[in-house]
């Protein structure tokens, strides 16, 4: 897709966190992981985020993520007790600007992850993949460190549920992609229209009309001048599912927030 588009496609290489630091300069990284009864996925996520992405270089190079936040959205497991045991802050959901009222779903924890996070740069990252390597965040912030007209990136990735090594995307194919093909062509080849894996410029993520940052932000912002990167990121595979009457909430749906408010930094 061309960059007229306002979409780019970049694939990443294995980068140096280090390098990508001494890049960044003063620019702070947040790194935020919603999660809801992930206790079984999500340690091994942030022992890779914390070993190598926020330990500094040998040779005194600054660390290239800055903090890591984990949003327990109600979880009835030990996910906030095991995040905490490996060395990520836990924020619980419900006590995020909780003068606006209750909200729920995927959309609902990155809205208000926005109130709490302190970087100007924010990265999301799903809490439930079991492959989970470094290079999910830095292939996410490499396009933002290079070109400050980039303003969003979106990870996609293959997610083999068969032999053959393909598989899933059955929302996507059936539902996401012909929608967008039908009203914003532009969009038709945006690969894993529905991944979680994605970053921002906070400038840009606190103007955008908070219903959830899965397509439809995206969407909405097709129309305004700035650049959004989709970023290769090889295959991930992810704990099982629950049984479908027991699915996690937070997938469920999103609500916006009440009035269109936009997310306030919360008192630190």
């Amino acid at each position: 897709m061309s960059a007229a588009d306002g979409v780019r496609l970049y694939t990443a290489a294995e980068l140096d966190p280090h390098v990508l630091a001494a890049r960044k300069g003063a620019t702070s990284v947040s790194v935020c992981l919603p999660a809801r009864n992930e206790a079984a996925t999500l340690g091994p996520i942030i022992d890779v985020i914390i070993g190598e992405l926020m330990a500094a270089g040998p040779g005194g190079q600054p660390a290239l993520v800055d903090e890591l936040l984990v949003l327990d959205d109600g979880s009835t497991d030990a996910t906030a007790a095991v995040a905490a045991a490996h060395g990520a802050r836990v924020v619980s959901v419900d006590t995020v600007l909780p003068e606006l009222g209750a909200g729920r779903g995927k959309g609902n924890v990155l809205w208000r992850s926005l109130a709490v996070a302190a970087g100007e740069l924010i990265v999301w990252c799903d809490a439930d993949v079991t492959s989970f390597r470094a290079d999910y965040v830095t292939g996410l912030l490499a396009p933002l460190l290079e070109d400050r007209a980039i303003g969003f990136v979106k990870g996609f990735y293959d997610r083999p549920t068969a032999a053959s090594g393909h598989g899933g995307g059955r929302v996507t194919e059936l539902v996401a992609r012909p929608l967008l093909s039908r009203f914003f062509p532009a969009w038709r080849r945006c690969a894993s229209c529905r991944a979680s894996e994605m970053a921002g410029r906070r400038a840009v993520l606190e103007a955008a009309p908070f219903a959830g940052l899965r397509r439809r932000d995206a969407v909405d912002r097709h129309h305004q001048p700035l650049s959004l990167r989709q970023r290769g990121a090889g295959r991930s595979r992810r704990a099982p599912s629950p049984a479908p009457a027991a699915r996690r909430p937070r997938r469920a749906g999103h609500r916006d927030p009440p009035g269109g408010a936009r997310p306030r930094r919360a008192a630190r």
